[in-house]
């Protein structure tokens, strides 16, 4: 029964990677190169466990050459994914993407497992040695991977300021998130193949089964997500091009009227909102008192302070009461009527669609889809 479940998680995970690729190849008149890529790592995981599929259920132990032949689709997945994350992050001018190497061990490969099963055929070759060729080309590939994945690792979480101009956009969390899990699924591939060694041929098929199963869930992984913040990402870059061209006017907040107030904290409000207002500093998702304070070299604690007094809001309600303001002139605006509501939260200075939500709905009472409803001329 276990098997049987898990034989349909793999096949309808499969299945789902190969209609993926095919709808974005028939609805993107133009795909750009990072969704190639991407395509490519979902396409050959669909591949791999589709082919294991196949042969675990001898589904062609009848026909003599296909039986053996495993085409190498593992060794193209980490390449693959490398080239997406270089194209993605911009970088692909400093680091070399192993493509054409890639590809031509690729063919290689192939080429060789072909002549040997023809060989096998013709009973010039053992069957032991096709076997052993199998063996000796997952490892080979297996090292390929891991070193290209070591890099791919190094410049994520090591970027030596290699890609601050995506970071502006993409935080890259669940890049780290999914080369963590990526991690796992390597070392499953790794301790699948030592197995492998060592385990007879009627048990052999269950070394790999975790491998399996965890790369069916990189297939939903970095299929959509990779999918979603690219088109986000892009849909940000030409939003933020946009509003530069368009001058916004920002209301400034009105100090509250109150005795208790003293001139110096009526001062210091005024410099740091000339300053907030000027540099359009709430549109920076990572701002911060100290920040500010270093920025302005004033004593945090007479920041938090002025804010408080003259507009009674604490500083994060403060910052993100600008960030509303931004966002109610862009929801109305037809000149950005085309965007999503998530990417004008996001280039707003909110660091995610939830945040957004709350803290416009705080402001406005209504949520920013319905207040673009309601408004836009």
């Amino acid at each position: 029964m276990l098997i049987k479940v898990f034989n349909f998680l793999l096949v309808a995970s499969a299945i789902q990677g190969v209609l993926f690729v095919v709808v974005q190849v028939f609805l993107k008149k133009k795909i750009a190169t990072p969704i190639l890529f991407l395509n490519g790592t979902v396409l050959f995981i669909s591949f791999n466990n589709l082919q294991a599929w196949i042969i675990d259920n001898r589904f062609f132990s009848s026909l003599y050459f296909i039986k053996y032949y495993e085409i190498p689709w593992h060794m193209l997945i980490v390449p693959f994914f490398y080239s997406f994350l270089i194209y993605y992050l911009r970088i692909q001018k400093k680091f070399k993407s192993f493509l054409r190497l890639t590809l031509a061990i690729f063919s290689i490969e192939t080429i060789l497992l072909a002549i040997l099963i023809v060989n096998l055929y013709a009973d010039t070759v053992a069957l032991i040695v096709v076997e052993k060729y199998i063996q000796f080309i997952e490892i080979m590939n297996a090292s390929f991977s891991v070193f290209i994945f070591v890099k791919a690792l190094i410049i994520v979480f090591r970027p030596n300021n290699n890609y601050n101009y995506m970071l502006s956009y993409d935080d890259m969390k669940w890049l780290k998130q999914f080369l963590i899990f990526g991690i796992f699924v390597i070392a499953l591939w790794l301790v699948g193949i030592v197995l492998n060694l060592y385990i007879n041929d009627n048990t052999q098929r269950f070394t790999y089964y975790p491998m399996r199963l965890s790369s069916s869930i990189l297939i939903y992984w970095i299929g959509y997500q990779g999918l979603i913040r690219f088109d986000l990402t892009q849909e940000r870059i030409s939003l933020r091009k946009q509003v530069s061209e368009n001058k916004i006017q920002f209301e400034r907040i009105d100090i509250i009227s109150n005795d208790i107030i003293t001139d110096t904290e009526k001062n210091t409000f005024a410099i740091i909102e000339n300053h907030i207002i000027d540099h359009q500093l709430f549109t920076d998702s990572l701002l911060s008192l100290h920040s500010i304070a270093d920025e302005l070299n004033i004593n945090k604690n007479l920041i938090s302070k002025s804010i408080n007094s003259c507009s009674k809001l604490n500083f994060s309600d403060y910052i993100n009461k600008f960030r509303v303001m931004l966002a109610k002139q862009m929801l109305i605006d037809k000149k950005y009527e085309k965007y999503t509501i998530t990417s004008i939260g996001l280039e707003c200075g909110f660091n995610s669609k939830s945040t957004f939500y709350t803290s416009f709905k705080k402001f406005t009472s209504m949520t920013p889809l319905a207040y673009r409803k309601e408004n836009i001329k």
